[in-house]
């Protein structure tokens, strides 16, 4: 009897091992992709780790307000800083877990505007003037009716590249009294002479 309680002990000790659940980490995000203004931002960024995670970015514009912490409900504030540039930019942000990890790209738009230099004072002969244009929007030009005889579009570039130059030909101011004329160039709303 002692064997038989014995074998029976051994088989339900054999049946409880076998029937445990294996713990498997876990690391689960809402999304794998993030979008933000030009202007950057502090967001929360939540996910949930069934262990300690830490959290990186390859870029240095993308913070966080802490980077490491153990298991379960995870908010840690994201800071993007301000994109100064017209280009947009990305990075990836990397969660890891033991031997897990998910990335969430961040994608940050660029400056949509453009600078342009607007005042030129010019002698009376003829010549060609240029203006420098950093853009990264489309934008059009229009010479004002008080110059259309006497200036010209010398090179026709109307797309938005990040850097252009847009030259006009002045013809020579015949008589001695100075003259004014200007050229307006229009981006969405905003209208520059």
């Amino acid at each position: 009897m002692k064997k038989l309680a014995l074998i029976a002990t051994a088989v339900m000790t054999m049946m409880a091992v076998g029937c445990q659940e294996t713990l498997q980490e876990s690391l689960e995000m809402t999304s794998s992709e993030k979008s933000v203004a030009v202007e950057g931002e502090t967001s929360p960024l939540s996910f949930t780790a069934s262990s300690a995670w830490t959290i990186a970015s390859d870029a240095d514009w993308v913070t966080f307000d802490r980077t490491e912490g153990e298991a379960g409900d995870v908010t840690v504030e994201m800071t993007v800083t301000a994109n100064d540039g017209y280009e947009s930019r990305t990075a990836k942000v990397t969660i890891t877990m033991g031997a897990k990890s998910n990335v969430i790209t961040i994608t940050q738009a660029g400056r949509a505007e453009f600078a342009i230099e607007t005042v030129y004072n010019i002698s009376a002969e003829a010549q060609t003037i240029e203006f420098a244009i950093e853009s990264n929007i489309d934008y059009t030009y229009e010479i004002g009716e008080d110059a259309q005889d006497w200036i010209e579009a010398a090179v026709d570039s109307k797309a938005a590249p990040v850097e252009s130059t847009l030259k006009f030909d002045v013809d020579e101011n015949p008589v001695s009294m100075p003259r004014e004329g200007h050229v307006y160039i229009e981006a969405g709303d905003a209208i520059y002479s």
